[in-house]
């Protein structure tokens, strides 16, 4: 990270330590940003669409399963 601070006659980029006070405007580097966890692979998309469609098919076997076995007709 580097601190801008106007000096006038221009910009100075003084090195920052994590933490450290700026007088004037904090430069972030990309290496400093955690990546966005939202940013998916096409391979990585179909492994969470996947999981989450079996999750649900899981839940409705489940579900399925129940009501054949609910004999008397009550929820």
């Amino acid at each position: 990270m580097q601190c801008a601070v106007n000096t006038g006659s221009g910009l100075d980029l003084q090195p920052m330590q994590p933490g450290g006070a700026c007088a004037g405007v904090v430069l972030v580097e990309a290496s400093d940003v955690p990546p966005n966890p939202f940013y998916l692979t096409n391979e990585q998309g179909v492994l969470v669409s996947t999981a989450v469609g079996t999750v649900w098919l899981i839940g409705w076997g489940i579900r399925r399963v129940i009501q054949a076995l609910n004999v008397d007709g009550s929820d």
